[in-house]
């Protein structure tokens, strides 16, 4: 598959058979303001490794996909920043 192909987005037909274009992501990340659950699909891993915070955070958790889930517990009107990067968008 030559480069072009790969960066070409796919032409999908979903329902009434009228193709629209399929694009991939390679970075997404949102906060969940205070009251807000974080909830992800059930199928992502729930195993993670503590990692630097960044972003005025003070707790970063860096899960088995990749994602990255940061919060401060003394500032709860920060809320909870959630970042899907790279391989983690897969």
């Amino acid at each position: 598959m030559s480069a072009h192909q790969k960066m070409t987005p796919l032409a999908l037909t979903v329902g009434t058979g009228t193709p629209i274009l399929s694009q991939k992501l390679h970075w997404i990340e949102g906060t969940f303001k205070k009251g807000n659950a974080v909830s992800v699909p059930d199928i992502l891993p729930s195993k993670f490794v503590e990692c630097r915070p960044f972003k005025s955070y003070a707790v970063g958790s860096l899960y088995e996909d990749g994602r990255i889930l940061l919060t401060h517990p003394d500032r709860p009107e920060m809320g909870s920043h959630l970042i899907w990067q790279g391989q983690a968008c897969d």
